[in-house]
């Protein structure tokens, strides 16, 4: 199953690229933009091979696609791949924000085509608040949330709650300032969105790892594009400089956090617990206790494992 869902990461990172790459965007800048999708320190604390987290990939596509000229070459495709967002991620009620600042840049040809891909996500959010509510919608449908800082909440936390929001709200405000005309509108459209995407989370989910994902790989996406054009303005030396300092200060996150924290990692493997499970059972017992990393652990029935 790990292996199923780093294929659909992998496969949505290489749409990125494909998408940013025809909106206009260089390879270079493609590429690392798609690459921020796995390195995400965010990520791999509990979004990485977890099968029910993979909604935050499917959703940054889906921001992008939204935001892009390819939702209007493509609509049937663009319309059942946002359905299939919609589904799995009450969060993708967002999309709408970007899809009307496409639909309204667009003209009255192009504007036909947004028909579907509207019925997708409108279909979707009638889905999700018929089965879960409208209340579960905005706040979640159970679960313990942490909502308020705690003492000591390390730079992880503190990052990945305000980064996204100050890199897109700075990125937004040099763009004007520097009169920076970018490639596509795209960026500015994701941009306007991650505030309300990365306070939609919060109240969604509280601080969680896990609700950073979606709004910091955008952040950084826009992040990127942002320097690639300063570039325009400024001489190679100057531009050199800048990439430098913005490489390092992205790389020090990446290589501090990626790691996934220690009860993630301690303790036997699930697969060892499983195999000394299966020789206790053949000696007799009929339930056997199977530890989960270092904190915690579960009773299986000997018939279960045996057959499994």
């Amino acid at each position: 199953m790990a292996t199923l869902v780093h294929f659909v990461w992998s496969l949505l990172a290489v749409a990125i690229f494909v998408v940013l790459n025809r909106e206009g965007f260089s390879r270079v800048v493609s590429l690392i933009s798609a690459l921020s999708l796995a390195l995400c320190p965010a990520a791999s604390e509990s979004s990485l091979a977890n099968v029910g987290n993979i909604k935050w990939p499917l959703l940054i596509f889906a921001l992008i696609l939204v935001s892009s000229n390819q939702l209007k070459q493509s609509p049937k495709l663009s319309g059942a791949y946002l359905f299939l967002t919609g589904i799995t991620n009450p969060l993708s009620a967002i999309l709408f924000l970007p899809l009307l600042m496409n639909f309204f840049s667009s003209n009255k040809t192009h504007r036909r085509s947004f028909l579907l891909p509207t019925m997708g996500l409108l279909i979707s959010f009638c889905i999700q608040a018929i089965t879960v509510g409208s209340l579960a919608l905005g706040h979640g449908t159970g679960g313990v949330k942490v909502l308020t800082p705690w003492p000591g909440m390390g730079l992880f936390w503190w990052f990945g709650l305000i980064s996204p929001t100050f890199l897109c709200i700075s990125a937004l405000l040099l763009q004007s300032l520097l009169h920076i005309h970018t490639k596509s509108h795209l960026i500015t459209r994701v941009a306007v969105v991650v505030p309300a995407l990365a306070l939609g989370s919060y109240l969604y989910g509280g601080i969680g790892d896990r609700y950073f994902v979606a709004p910091m790989v955008i952040s950084w996406i826009v992040s990127l594009v942002l320097i690639n054009d300063i570039g325009a303005l400024i001489n190679r030396g100057q531009f050199m400089a800048i990439s430098v300092v913005a490489l390092l200060l992205f790389l020090i996150p990446t290589f501090k956090w990626f790691n996934s924290s220690w009860y993630l990692t301690a303790g036997p493997t699930w697969s060892e617990e499983v195999k000394q499970a299966k020789t206790t059972c053949s000696a007799g017992q009929t339930s056997v206790q199977l530890n989960i990393g270092d904190i915690s652990n579960t009773e299986l029935p000997c018939s279960y494992i045996t057959h499994n």
